[in-house]
């Protein structure tokens, strides 16, 4: 086996990887306990970021869309308008993301690239050559027993012996790097605001985390490959580790912190 190969063949034939599956029509984890044989359902990691969010009154903020874009002579625009878009936003970005991601996939798997979106796994593919990554595995599902959680690398790469991540948005309106009027996260990450890239970083960090700690893999960090379906970007990510060391202690009962949700 050549040496650079050897992170990759770790992670691939990991033992840990016939405890779990994934169910595609809920979304969800099937974790298999090979000492009792019984399954558990688990979710996934943005579940688990969700916890650490201060909850928002959308539809106070769609009101107040509303009457900003009413202001600026938009007529007759409505908080129900707002709210209807924001939701077909949502929806398009999704149907755009699953076709994104399987043709990354197919890439991936048999290097073919001949769907509607070649033009932006070109555009991955230079990024990628460009920081030195090597994309050896898509659809990587990772998790830890510890807390119950799963989760999907989209893409794992490889460079100088060491595992890269790379996880695929695609959201039309691109990565949000502030937060709504500033707002931050909660405990312990109540020093990064409430946006698209804090809970990107956190969403990512866990995965590194997850692959030294459970897998015994050596990494070199993790970035974003943001498309909205024309070009895309790669940006890297914020490491998280003191936080998430104490995101850790407050899941396991292991600090006197009390849980941001409690």
């Amino acid at each position: 086996m050549e040496i650079e190969l050897l992170q990759t063949e770790l992670f691939k034939t990991h033992p840990r990887h016939e405890q779990i599956s994934f169910r595609e029509e809920d979304h969800k984890y099937i974790y298999t306990d090979f000492h009792t044989e019984e399954q558990e359902v688990w979710t996934g990691v943005t579940t688990l970021i969700k916890k650490f969010q201060p909850k928002v009154d959308w539809d106070a903020v769609a009101f107040g869309v509303a009457k900003k874009r009413r202001n600026l002579g938009e007529v007759g625009i409505t908080k129900e308008m707002v709210l209807a878009e924001w939701k077909k936003k949502g929806t398009d970005s999704a149907e755009r993301g699953t076709f994104i991601h399987n043709e990354i996939e197919d890439w991936i798997n048999t290097g073919t690239n001949e769907g509607g979106y070649a033009h932006v796994i070109d555009r991955l593919k230079e990024l990628l050559e460009i920081h030195g990554l090597k994309p050896v595995m898509a659809e990587a599902i990772v998790y830890d027993e510890t807390i119950k959680c799963a989760s999907m690398i989209d893409i794992l790469c490889e460079r100088d012996n060491k595992l890269v991540i790379v996880d695929t948005k695609t959201m039309a309106d691109g990565i949000k790097f502030k937060g709504h009027n500033g707002k931050k996260m909660l405990y312990p990450f109540h020093k990064h605001e409430d946006c698209d890239f804090t809970k990107f970083s956190i969403q990512v960090g866990i995965y590194e985390r997850w692959l030294k700690r459970k897998y015994h893999c050596d990494t070199d960090g993790a970035y974003i490959f943001h498309t909205d379906g024309t070009s895309g970007q790669l940006h890297y990510v914020k490491k998280m580790d003191a936080e998430l060391d104490e995101m850790y202690a407050i899941l396991t009962e292991q600090t006197t912190e009390k849980a941001p949700w409690e």
